[in-house]
């Protein structure tokens, strides 16, 4: 019961949209670390296995308050003040913003400071610590261990035979993706955009105060889309849902 109420949270919090019908699951995906941390040589290479799924980012006693995140089981990254946003002259919405609470959520692991099953409050039961020797493993290209790039690059260890992962390392430096923490621009500012219907986006590509978040794209819960994309973007169908050409 504890772990469906947490998933239900964890919808609201992360991009979870209500009303919208999805058929996948978390489970035995990328983002359910516990599946991930028991197979092959994860354990030694820094992933814990807390025989849990929403304990990696979830707890419902000893959470993290800072950003008004309910439930939150990791300590917020001291990198979430040095990002470098995108920028560029033809932007007409304006400089972004640093990311908001929604995407330092989803940076919390992927800007590569954070070991990503480092966490406030582990389980009391069923796991024993395995990476103790090792430290937790962070999302970064790097060939030493505790780097997931030991592995999930493609000069990795394995020679590249396990999947590469490296689109997953953001890091610090964000002027690469598409910007965050920017609001939609209205007609005024530029007419190739489709407009939403309002501050909160559409029912299935959500706004946060009228703000693109890293939710605006992704569901974290939800691999049905990959790379845990909102909606399928066969053809550009979620880039054209926002953009004209």
């Amino acid at each position: 019961m504890k772990n469906r109420i947490l998933v239900l949270l964890g919808v609201v919090l992360l991009g979870g949209l209500p009303g919208t019908v999805r058929s996948a699951s978390i489970v035995g995906s990328k983002h359910d670390l516990s599946w991930a941390a028991k197979q092959g040589e994860h354990g030694l290479g820094g992933l814990e296995d807390y025989n849990e799924i929403c304990v990696y980012c979830h707890t419902p006693h000893g959470a993290n308050s800072q950003n008004n995140t309910p439930l939150w089981n990791k300590t917020f990254s001291t990198a979430a003040t040095s990002y470098t946003v995108y920028s560029s002259s033809t932007l007409d919405a304006g400089t972004p913003s640093p990311p908001g609470q929604i995407s330092l959520l989803c940076l919390n692991c992927h800007d590569g400071a954070t070991g990503v099953s480092a966490v406030r409050n582990p389980p009391n039961s069923g796991w024993s610590d395995t990476v103790g020797l090792v430290g937790h493993s962070t999302m970064t290209p790097g060939q030493s261990f505790g780097e997931c790039g030991l592995c999930h690059t493609p000069a990795g260890f394995y020679g590249g035979s396990v999947h590469d992962a490296s689109r997953s390392y953001l890091l610090t430096d964000l002027s690469d993706d598409h910007p965050i923490g920017i609001g939609f621009p209205d007609s005024s500012k530029d007419d190739a955009f489709n407009l939403p219907p309002g501050q909160a986006g559409w029912s299935d590509i959500p706004l946060f105060a009228g703000k693109i978040e890293c939710s605006t794209c992704h569901d974290v819960h939800d691999p049905q889309y990959q790379p845990f994309l909102n909606i399928d973007n066969s053809g550009s169908q979620l880039c054209l849902r926002c953009h004209k050409k």
